[in-house]
């Protein structure tokens, strides 16, 4: 009776999941930047938003610092919808990998 031959075995197998995590090292490491470009934007908001609420700003009469802080934080929202927006192109470029 001859015996079946076995499944070949692919001895490339674990270089090629290396080279494969490898591929998608810099996609990971841009949506990390991306990540933490977003919190620090977010933090960044909050503090405006908090000396926006601050009723004493708007009682010492400071309308530029009022205007320079209300364009910041709308340049901030831009900022962080552009991020997010790359951010989940990257996410399903490493879904797809």
């Amino acid at each position: 009776k001859p015996t079946e031959p076995a499944a070949p075995a692919r001895p490339n197998e674990r270089r090629d999941r290396a080279e494969s995590r490898a591929a998608l090292a810099p996609l990971r490491s841009r949506a990390k930047a991306l990540e933490a470009q977003i919190e620090k934007l977010e933090g960044e908001a909050r503090s405006i938003d908090a000396a926006l609420a601050d009723p004493r700003l708007y009682a010492n009469n400071r309308s530029d610092l009022i205007a320079r802080a209300t364009a910041r934080r709308g340049e901030i929202a831009k900022l962080v919808a552009e991020a997010e927006a790359e951010w989940l192109a990257v996410q399903e470029k490493l879904e797809a990998a």
